[in-house]
């Protein structure tokens, strides 16, 4: 009769792991005990637009850093961009999925590129409306309203600076142009100059979803309009309009998928997480992004709390994250 045992690797494995998992819930543990008591969320007057003292207040040189930003990005989108491009930065992917979007009736593409151009243009008048009209002029927060402005002006000039930025230095075919060459090689209107190849990165789509973003943080965070129920309205119709806008400067043959997926990942860069990194912050009150409830009810305060921990096995170590929250 043969006795069957089990290897020694194998239960020091299943020590060691026990062993991480108990020094993650004795670390979470330590963390929720050392975490600060919930506090409710300040009684804000319903006529008075204030900015939150848990929301730090902006330095005087961010007044100054940001109008240079925005001017550094402008200055980028006028500098014609350097490298011949030759066709071989095109994906196999672009080039299959452009193929099927592309629209080619001429009513539907003046349409498009007309869609297009709002939601680029509209989001600056937007932002600029929310601001300094609904934040200042109508709701008398004035102090709110400059703080909002640069901000805006900060993940715009940001937003901006990649785009053109990378615009300048890869040269990369716009598809109109792409198509037109293999379509009616010796049509002159298939060489649109500076703009020929501008392709990577999208700036309508870079900038429209950083608008986007930007009125959704805002006003989950803010009564600009006065209750909740309008602030999301606002927040929902502008992420409709920056969705808009990719589409449009797809099918148009304006840029390829990738330039639209790209765009849209720097808007949420800019327009969501560089300013929740440098004013916001990632704690909350209760559910959603807001420190507020419609019906005045308060919240407790709910933070992301992440220990870092060993993690060990047979044939290999390392580290491991649990968080709470």
């Amino acid at each position: 009769m043969t006795e069957c045992t089990r290897p020694a690797t194998s239960r020091r494995a299943h020590f060691a792991t026990i062993a991480s998992i108990v020094v993650a819930l004795s670390s979470v543990a330590h963390a929720q005990r050392g975490a600060p008591p919930a506090q409710p969320p300040p009684e804000e007057d319903a006529d008075a637009l204030v900015w939150p003292d848990d929301i730090r207040h902006l330095h005087w040189a961010e007044y100054v850093a940001a109008p240079l930003l925005v001017g550094g990005a402008f200055t980028l989108f006028l500098v014609p961009p350097s490298p011949e491009t030759d066709g071989s930065n095109l994906t196999d992917f672009d080039l299959a999925i452009q193929r099927r979007i592309r629209i080619e009736n001429e009513g539907a593409r003046s349409f498009m590129k007309a869609l297009g151009n709002v939601g680029f243009i509209g989001t600056f008048a937007y932002r600029a409306f929310d601001d300094l009209v609904m934040a200042g002029a109508v709701r008398g927060g004035w102090d709110v309203a400059w703080q909002l402005a640069v901000i805006d002006a900060t993940a715009f000039g940001f937003s901006g600076a990649v785009t053109w930025g990378a615009q300048a230095l890869y040269g990369r075919q716009r598809p109109k142009y792409y198509f037109c060459t293999e379509e009616n090689p010796d049509d002159p209107e298939c060489d649109g100059g500076d703009r020929t190849n501008r392709s990577l990165i999208s700036g309508h789509v870079s900038i429209a979803v950083t608008g986007a973003s930007l009125t959704c943080l805002h006003h989950s965070r803010l009564r600009i309009y006065g209750n909740q129920r309008r602030g999301r309205a606002a927040c929902v119709s502008h992420a409709v309009m920056a969705g808009l806008t990719a589409v449009a400067r797809a099918t148009h043959d304006d840029h390829w998928p990738t330039d639209v997926l790209m765009g849209t990942a720097l808007g949420v860069v800019s327009g969501w997480l560089i300013p929740r990194l440098l004013y916001y912050g990632f704690e909350e009150f209760g559910f959603g992004h807001g420190n507020w409830d419609e019906d005045g009810a308060t919240h407790s305060r709910s933070s992301l709390r992440v220990a870092v921990v060993p993690q060990v096995s047979a044939d290999q170590a390392g580290l491991g994250a649990m968080g709470a929250w």
